[in-house]
């Protein structure tokens, strides 16, 4: 074999080892290669090259071409639990095939905490044995969901008079502490009637509920006593210009006089 094709065959069959080296992970065995010519006097020559590639790491477990083994899916969604503003999430651990290795938490939160209300990023970094950062990481989210409605308040119903005004009630929820009512009713004028009220209590967290409230009306009040001055009128009254006096439900009021006309001899009823 002409020595200028064995050099040429020889740089070759380096490269090519060489790059799949690229491909191969931590601790593949050496590569080798054994080529035998013939030189001018006809003598066999035989050599061995042996080579490891640049780029064949020795660690496994930081090899680039290696992944996590489990890593949750950021579809983890849970409800609140019962009576709390908050949840305790377990079974979300990512998991490594390296021996002695781990998954280390690198955010507040992780597995066996409790979360808050809404989306948490969580974090875990792996480590080999000797607790070293492979540079992978394993990222996902946390959501939890407020599914509790407020406390559904008892509302006794009220008696008003025609001045009377809506009295605004509260609940209580777990999340967003004291909630204050509202409602688009009006509160309608009628006297010894009634009406409906309802009252609605959001959390801000898409759980609402309405209570009604009965409201009673009965004028209780009383006019105005009006101040009224005398009148003073040569031997007969005949007429008068009856006075008038408000009231908190019929507005403006005005007097009446039985009978008239009014003389010396007698005063009115």
């Amino acid at each position: 074999m002409n020595k200028k094709l064995v050099f040429h065959t020889l740089i070759l069959t380096i490269f090519i080892s060489s790059f799949n080296g690229f491909s191969k992970n931590a601790k593949t065995p050496n590569h080798s290669l054994s080529i035998t010519t013939t030189n001018t006097y006809g003598l066999s020559l035989s050599t061995y090259i042996s080579f490891v590639s640049d780029f064949e790491h020795t660690d496994q477990s930081h090899s680039i071409f290696r992944n996590i083994t489990f890593c949750p899916s950021s579809s983890n969604t849970v409800n609140v639990d019962p009576g709390t503003c908050g949840a305790v999430v377990t079974s979300i651990l990512p998991m490594t095939n390296i021996v002695g290795g781990s998954m280390v938490l690198i955010t507040p939160l992780g597995d066996g905490d409790t979360f808050p209300v809404g989306t948490t990023l969580v974090t875990y970094e792996e480590h080999d044995a000797t607790n070293t950062s492979t540079g992978n990481t394993c990222t996902f989210d946390v959501t939890v969901l407020d599914n509790e409605a407020p406390i559904t308040p008892t509302l006794t119903p009220l008696t008003v008079g025609c001045t009377g005004t809506l009295i605004t009630p509260t609940t209580t929820d777990t999340c967003a502490g004291t909630i204050i009512g509202t409602t688009t009713d009006t509160l309608a004028f009628s006297e010894g009637g009634s009406s409906i009220i309802n009252w609605t209590f959001d959390d801000g967290n898409g759980n609402s509920i309405s209570v009604p409230q009965t409201y009673n009306y009965n004028d209780t009040t009383d006019p105005i006593i009006p101040t009224l001055s005398d009148i003073t009128e040569q031997c007969e009254l005949t007429t008068i210009t009856p006075p008038t006096t408000t009231d908190a439900c019929s507005g403006t009021i005005t007097g009446t006089l039985q009978r008239f006309p009014i003389t010396t001899k007698e005063q009115p009823s």
